[in-house]
């Protein structure tokens, strides 16, 4: 399994790479099983609504993605899908019998790589490698975009990233066409961060089809909620832990 060193070494060495999260939210969304009988929610835990065509969308990331062979694609586990919903597993379980395992797949990473949970939970050694990954990036001289809502700017500015493209925090996904003309023909070499929840798997397809060479994709997620003072996940760091944790970047 790839562990956070390697990509450290991708960054510095040039080498174009995607690393993206499909979770409990996208096989959800790509299963048409939301809101059945009223037994689960129409909008994913960050309030993003869940629809036919942002799952069609996300089915088609999915089968791109998964067979790109410089793209890292982790998955929530089968029993994590919330509410036992029984039909998303079942198109998980679809995919897993075409595609493999991802613990057998060469190409697997853990979900939650690019997050700093709380300190407590790390290992001196773990903490100093996501630290090392993340001051990398940060000093990489490369084009750099960043695809999140505005409450993230901060983290953009952390990363001396040349330019931040808003997306809305509540359905994301109704500004697709136009984030997807943002984000059309990169030139061959840039990274591109996102943590705009299930449009982003989409977004990253159309990133790496459409730029005029290889790219770099990073699917933060929350990876920024609370450095930027947000609280939005049960294991994350407090806001002033995550604040020291990220001044070690600079």
């Amino acid at each position: 399994m790839t562990d956070i060193n390697d990509f450290t070494t991708k960054i510095k060495e040039a080498e174009p790479f995607t690393f993206v999260k499909f979770g409990d939210s996208e096989f959800i969304c790509m299963s048409g099983a939301w809101g059945l009988k009223g037994q689960w929610s129409d909008r994913n835990s960050d309030g993003h609504l869940f629809t036919r065509e942002c799952g069609d969308k996300l089915i088609e990331a999915y089968h791109y993605l998964i067979a790109h062979p410089r793209t890292w694609l982790t998955e929530a586990r089968r029993d994590n899908l919330y509410n036992a919903n029984h039909i998303a597993q079942s198109l998980f379980d679809q995919l897993h019998d075409r595609y493999g395992e991802p613990e057998i797949r060469s190409r697997s990473a853990d979900v939650d790589l690019l997050l700093h949970h709380n300190i407590k939970s790390f290992s001196g050694h773990a903490e100093y490698d996501l630290l090392c990954f993340y001051k990398t990036l940060r000093g990489c001289a490369r084009p750099k975009v960043y695809v999140g809502p505005a409450r993230l700017k901060p983290a953009a500015d952390l990363l001396f990233v040349d330019e931040f493209i808003e997306v809305p925090l509540i359905d994301a996904f109704d500004e697709y066409e136009y984030l997807r003309s943002k984000l059309e023909c990169l030139t061959s070499g840039t990274i591109v961060g996102f943590s705009a929840s299930m449009v982003a798997k989409v977004l990253i397809r159309d990133v790496m089809l459409s730029a005029d060479g290889p790219v770099t994709c990073l699917d933060f997620g929350s990876a920024f909620d609370s450095y930027c003072g947000f609280e939005t996940r049960s294991y994350q760091p407090t806001p002033e832990i995550s604040r020291q944790f990220f001044e070690g970047i600079k």
